[in-house]
């Protein structure tokens, strides 16, 4: 079978590491609640355009995920076929190195009433499902 991996991460920012890990286990909360996922990894400070490999120096944890980008619980899972699911596009990723996984679902029921469900051949194809992912013009509310 396909493991359903949740993914969430913050951008750099101000905020307290109190506030932080309250936003960020709020995103974890609407992954597992209105995603099904079977388990959630998280950044806790990273840029969209910040490679995965490069994510994560921190070892700041996230509340009830199962650790960030570069554990081992991360590694073990990459060998099993996944879809990642993230709230929006850009909490995923801008890099299309890092687009390697077979499918990817984005989740925004909440803040757009539309879900994605996008295969990797579909975004590494068409340049225009490819700039979806590199959308920032305001701040999309996922916690």
């Amino acid at each position: 079978g396909c493991k359903i991996i949740g993914y969430v991460r913050k951008s750099p920012g101000k905020e307290s590491t109190t506030t932080r890990l309250r936003l960020l286990e709020s995103m974890v909360d609407k992954l597992m609640k209105a995603s099904s996922v079977d388990m959630v990894f998280g950044s806790y400070s990273s840029a969209s355009n910040e490679f995965f490999v490069k994510r994560d120096t921190t070892t700041t944890v996230i509340p009830r995920t199962k650790g960030n980008t570069q554990g081992n619980t991360a590694k073990s899972v990459a060998s099993y076929p996944i879809t990642i699911v993230v709230i929006d596009f850009a909490g995923l990723t801008a890099n299309k190195p890092d687009l390697t996984v077979k499918n990817i679902v984005i989740d925004n029921i909440e803040s757009h009433n539309e879900a994605y469900c996008l295969t990797r051949e579909q975004i590494l194809s068409d340049e225009t499902v490819l700039q979806l992912f590199d959308c920032r013009s305001a701040p999309v509310r996922r916690s």
